[in-house]
């Protein structure tokens, strides 16, 4: 998205980027991820976007919609 698109919708702030604040959302994602699963990868070709091995978690959260939705929602 350009940087004019986003500024059509008076709704939409552009904030100015941070490698502070982006390191910290990093940290907060894989902090959360890792609760779900101890067997992650970063995804390097999708930043900020992790795969997880979620085989045989549905005992403890459910099919993947609701492992989906629990992630979501933490």
């Amino acid at each position: 998205m350009t940087r004019l698109q986003p500024e059509s919708f008076s709704e939409v702030v552009a904030l100015s980027r941070t490698l502070k604040d982006e390191v910290s959302a990093h940290t907060v994602l894989q902090t959360i991820v890792r609760l779900f699963s101890p067997r992650i990868e970063y995804i390097e070709a999708y930043p900020g976007t992790y795969g997880l091995d979620i085989e045989g978690m549905n005992r403890l959260y459910g099919d993947a919609a609701q492992l989906a939705s629990k992630l979501r929602q933490s």
